[in-house]
């Protein structure tokens, strides 16, 4: 018994152009470093960020440590860090970090 699966010539069984596969490639890349810079921003440990977030907000209070935090809020994007701390006594303090580059580097922090 003679079973022929394709048909010869048809378009799904040719070769991909170069500008076909590299576009392919490139959508590849682009979508890994999405990934990336979302594992590194949102999904990744960020205890130490936290502890400098914290540190620079009662240094900005003028109480260092002091102070009592009674409530602590915060909210990760791929772009920004952000955190607003409510201190007895003073009121919120909200500070943003952000990265030079998306995916590597040290954040910079600012106190709004």
């Amino acid at each position: 018994m003679n079973v022929q699966w394709s048909m010869p010539g048809e378009p799904w069984r040719q070769p991909k152009p170069l500008f076909s596969r590299m576009v392919s490639a490139l959508s590849w890349v682009v979508c890994g470093l999405a990934a990336l810079a979302v594992y590194t921003n949102v999904m990744a440990d960020d205890s130490a960020l936290q502890e400098r977030t914290n540190a620079l907000a009662r240094r900005h209070a003028g109480c260092d440590d002091r102070c009592r935090v009674t409530r602590v809020t915060g909210q990760r994007t791929v772009l920004e860090y952000r955190t607003d701390l409510e201190i007895d006594g003073v009121g919120t303090v909200q500070i943003v970090c952000r990265r030079r580059a998306i995916i590597a580097g040290e954040h910079d922090c600012s106190v709004r």
